[in-house]
């Protein structure tokens, strides 16, 4: 139905998709887990109630639904605390308002980055644009698409740079100091070495290490034989003389020389 240059592009686009929203999957259940584990040693640390494998375990799971995962996992869990041990109840509240603070800021820009291939800021802008344009789907969904459309962007710059027979990576194009070190990171995430490397202070030396290696090289090909030096020339396939009768007569003059001095 389609030429086969169209066919090509549908399929790695599928298959960027597929594999950027299972990534943001994967990234959902291993912050939950991180989670749940982490609820449990705090609440076992602080003896929070006899039954904190059950509430870290309740937190954990209701922490893969977006948005609201963490209110319905922390109301049901605060009652339980309140039954089983009154006295750890405020406790608990402050201990799972830290752990979600350190879930947003942290562990959820840093787990869903790596595991959709975009920056950690990528990934706030995306939950706060995508949340404010579409509420609560565009909560979930918001980090994936952005993942998709960051990486079709980079491909057709790729492209057309590759086109013209120029860098690829366009963090080489940004200038020295263009950026501060607060934003280094961000930038220069995905960057190559080449970047680093054109723009340090070695670069010139290693240039004229490389230069005078090449000259000498060069010098060394071009240099003239000595003349003085005497090559010694193997019996050509002309000669009338044979090796053998070479060694033979050498050896009858040995013979000679000896028997003289006997």
């Amino acid at each position: 139905m389609f030429s086969e240059s169209t066919n090509g592009k549908m399929d790695d686009l599928i298959d960027l998709t597929d594999r950027t929203f299972g990534g943001f999957i994967f990234g959902k259940i291993l912050d939950s887990a991180v989670i749940g584990v982490l609820t449990f040693v705090l609440l076992s640390i602080f003896e929070v109630s006899p039954y904190n494998m059950l509430i870290a375990t309740f937190v954990g799971l209701t922490n893969i639904i977006p948005v609201f995962g963490p209110f319905i996992g922390a109301i049901p869990t605060f009652f339980v605390v309140l039954i089983s041990n009154p006295d750890k109840a405020f406790l608990f509240l402050v201990l799972i308002l830290i752990i979600q603070q350190l879930d947003g800021n942290i562990l959820v820009p840093l787990i869903q980055g790596n595991n959709t291939g975009i920056s950690s800021l990528a990934v706030l802008v995306a939950i706060t644009v995508m949340g404010g344009l579409f509420k609560i789907p565009g909560m979930i969904f918001g980090v994936p698409i952005f993942a998709v459309i960051i990486e079709l962007c980079k491909r057709a710059i790729e492209e057309k740079l590759r086109g013209k027979d120029k860098e690829t990576d366009t963090t080489f194009y940004y200038r020295k100091g263009a950026v501060g070190n607060a934003e280094e990171e961000v930038y220069y995430e995905h960057a190559h070495w080449k970047y680093k490397y054109d723009h340090s202070k070695i670069k010139p030396h290693v240039d004229k290490l490389l230069a005078a290696l090449a000259r000498k090289k060069n010098q060394a090909k071009t240099a003239p034989i000595p003349t003085d030096e005497v090559a010694v020339d193997a019996p050509s396939a002309d000669d009338p003389t044979p090796m053998a009768a070479v060694t033979a007569d050498t050896a009858a003059e040995d013979t000679e020389s000896d028997t003289e001095g006997e």
